[in-house]
């Protein structure tokens, strides 16, 4: 039997709307599809996200980064992430996050990225 397609739903952003809540409601259904859906979050101290992502069974990932400013750091840990976790699809949301995903997948494995800016 394969392994489900593993999907990475990437964040960067200290509190919930819109669309955490939609990432909320969305990776819940992509499991039970039988996709290996996970969330994770650049922002430091997204405790209410955590709390939430537990609440529904969702396996979180905090990556530390600078609230402002991309980080060696972020950039580091992020790769590290990926390459470990060997993602197969990677959806990041929002301008911090489509940008620090950019490098690691160029420099690692190649998987499908997809990002989107809220307007």
């Amino acid at each position: 039997m394969p392994e489900p397609l593993r999907v990475l739903q990437l964040l960067s952003n200290p509190s919930i709307g819109g669309t955490e809540t939609f990432i909320l409601d969305l990776i819940p259904r992509l499991r039970g599809m039988g996709l290996d859906a996970r969330l994770a979050n650049l922002w430091p101290g997204g405790g209410e996200l955590k709390t939430r992502a537990a609440q529904r069974q969702i396996p979180f990932m905090e990556l530390p980064a600078n609230q402002r400013h991309l980080s060696w750091r972020s950039l580091v840990s992020l790769r590290r992430y990926l390459r470990d976790e060997r993602f197969d699809v990677v959806n990041a949301y929002g301008l911090r996050a489509s940008l620090l995903v950019r490098l690691p997948m160029f420099l690692g494995r190649h998987c499908v990225m997809v990002t989107g800016d809220r307007k």
